[in-house]
């Protein structure tokens, strides 16, 4: 099969290095899943013609003014085209949708045999959706987040408050124009375009993300890695653990968000708790492994929970280390055999589910995190995963 994508990939330790020298850090997440999709894409002999819109902050919050071509060598051995930009806000968006039409040579001379896109950023999207349609080139659309969730938890200015929902408003316009779909959770297909044919994913398993940190020895530490917003739970959780008897574990944070400076105070109060900020990817697997109790505090009920497939349960399931989480309606079932459920994410159901995970003891913690990462890798493997797609592509 032939692909043409379009996604925010990019070299891993490019965007690294990037990340080091900008002063807006962009997610991870989207990198993650790329990258272990195109390398199981790899695995599968398929043909594919990559082009990206990466995740920069916009200048200067990223010290990239502009970019013209470039090509680098990207997971599963594929080489990736930026789509050329100058980088201030509103010129990146207008740079960025001139550059696509470029790269539709594929679609128009039909030498393609589907063309997938990641996310429904309008700039790209729009192009790409047009082109395909008036050649009659199939085009699906990976959707990891809904387009009006995207800047739910963002603190903004006015102005930039007013910019995002004008892009806001054309992304929702674009979603419901694609052939077929695949989403993370099942709810997504009933807002997005309940007519289109859809595959459900959940996410994407690298099966060798933590050997290089398996066996660490263990610590009494619980563990949260992720964006540090008031609406994750966050501050619940270091109330609920600093309020427990437990004067040998201590409570690890590593992230950014708006609760950072709350963090970074707290953790000079209180010597149980320690802070790391936003630290490499290898770091914090390598904490991942050493922790004993790895946690998700997201309460339920927020109305974008059901369309939400937290990248990071498939990372944390996968480390061996066990998994403490809320029953969050966008998560399937059969997942909350293999963790340590936390119900409704409430502060007693976060005290009871910490205390009876941490008073199992260290064996049947190991045990519950052994099943979860042999779930996973029955389950969400890269090269099943993309199997799973390419299968669902080739449907007619």
């Amino acid at each position: 099969m032939k692909l043409l994508y379009f996604g925010t990939v990019c070299n891993r330790d490019a965007f690294e290095a990037r990340q080091a020298k900008s002063r807006r850090k962009a997610s991870v997440a989207p990198l993650n899943f790329e990258s272990a999709l195109l390398e199981g894409f790899a695995d599968h002999g398929v043909s594919a013609e990559v082009y990206s819109f990466p995740m920069v902050a916009s200048f200067p919050g990223s010290p990239l003014f502009s970019w013209g071509r470039r090509e680098e060598e990207i997971a599963g051995g594929y080489l990736c085209h930026w789509l050329p930009a100058v980088n201030l806000k509103g010129l990146k968006q207008l740079s960025q949708r001139l550059s696509v039409r470029r790269s539709l040579r594929l679609i128009r001379k039909r030498q393609v045999d589907a063309v997938l896109i990641y996310s429904v950023y309008a700039p790209v999207a729009g192009p790409v959706q047009k082109a395909c349609k008036k050649y009659g080139v199939p085009c699906c659309c990976i959707l990891a987040d809904l387009p009006a969730d995207m800047y739910e938890n963002r603190k903004m200015s006015f102005l930039k408050k007013a910019l995002s929902r004008l892009y806001t408003g054309k992304a929702i316009r674009l979603q419901s124009g694609f052939d077929r779909y695949v989403y993370l959770t099942e709810a997504m297909a009933r807002v997005v375009n309940p007519d289109a044919p859809y595959l459900v994913v959940e996410g994407i398993a690298d099966a060798v993300l933590h050997d290089a940190f398996s066996d660490q020895p263990r610590k009494k530490a619980v563990m949260y890695a992720g964006a540090l917003n008031e609406k994750y739970g966050i501050r619940s959780l270091a109330e609920v653990f600093l309020a427990l008897d437990l004067p040998d574990w201590e409570l690890w944070i590593f992230g950014q968000g708006d609760l950072s400076g709350y963090f970074s105070d707290l953790a000079q109060k209180e010597p149980r708790l320690r802070y790391f900020g936003r630290v490499d990817r290898a770091k914090v697997l390598q904490a991942e492994n050493e922790a004993s109790l790895l946690v998700n505090p997201r309460p339920v009920g927020e109305r974008y929970t059901k369309y939400s497939f937290p990248s990071k349960t498939i990372e944390y399931m996968l480390s061996g280390t066990p998994l403490l989480m809320t029953e969050l309606e966008g998560i399937p079932r059969e997942y909350f055999d293999h963790v340590y459920s936390a119900g409704d994410g409430s502060r007693a159901a976060l005290k009871a589910a910490l205390t009876g995970a941490l008073e199992d003891g260290e064996l049947l913690r190991k045990q519950k995190g052994l099943t979860a990462r042999a779930f996973i890798l029955s389950r969400c493997t890269a090269k099943r995963q993309a199997g799973r797609i390419l299968e669902f592509l080739s449907k007619e």
